[in-house]
């Protein structure tokens, strides 16, 4: 995985009275813009929709962090 151009989008969504959060890891986006829009269509895939049972993601809220090897190799998150 390429460090400098992989991002950790997180998109929430309302389950019965509870706040679930999905994880994407996208690689090779150019910068945060990129990485939301390739991790939206992921989200909208069918195989994701079933697994969150059809409920839509809160569009009012979303997190992306850059995904980077720190000199120990450790992954590390900074904002975007």
């Amino acid at each position: 995985m390429n460090g400098s151009n992989s991002w950790l989008v997180t998109f929430r969504y309302l389950d019965d009275e509870r706040t679930v959060h999905c994880f994407y890891v996208v690689r090779d986006a150019a910068d945060p813009d990129s990485a939301q829009r390739m991790a939206a269509v992921e989200a909208a895939s069918p195989l994701d929709l079933l697994s969150r049972a059809f409920h839509p993601l809160d569009q009012s809220w979303l997190q992306v962090e850059r995904l980077q090897p720190n000199l120990l190799g450790e992954w590390v998150l900074t904002p975007a």
